[in-house]
């Protein structure tokens, strides 16, 4: 014979023969340490998740760590190297590039920060002319 949640009358977990009340008390108390269960992996997931994140702000690895893969640091130094190439991409030679960047250099910068570091003045000149 099955009660309202579908288990069979006999002996609960701990052998004592089940009454309508020792029954819904097993029943309630499985519920909760499957809910225990379920909420602690949801826990270990969500801490390394955060794991995870923290390596990324924090300098370990991740896309934040490697600036020097970036579209700037391989690209526009190959440009370099080919002046016509250079001028086709900035509309300026190499020589106008540094000294325009020179002029405006001081004034584009900006500090490192303790969440991020700045972009340097020659690549926001070089995103500004792009």
């Amino acid at each position: 014979m099955e009660d309202s949640e579908g288990n069979k009358e006999g002996p609960c977990r701990d052998g004592a023969q089940k009454t309508p009340q020792v029954s819904q008390e097993c029943v309630l108390l499985r519920r909760l340490l499957l809910g225990l269960e379920n909420m602690e992996s949801r826990m270990d997931r969500m801490e390394e998740q955060l794991k995870e994140i923290a390596a990324m702000f924090s300098g370990g690895e991740g896309c934040l760590a490697q600036p020097q893969l970036g579209e700037f640091h391989q690209l526009v130094q190959e440009l370099r190297l080919d002046g016509h190439r250079f001028q086709r991409y900035f509309r300026l030679d190499c020589e106008q590039f540094d000294r325009l960047l020179a002029t405006v250099g001081p004034l584009i910068a900006r500090a490192d920060t303790t969440y991020r570091q700045a972009i340097p003045p020659a690549e926001r000149l070089a995103i500004c002319l792009w």
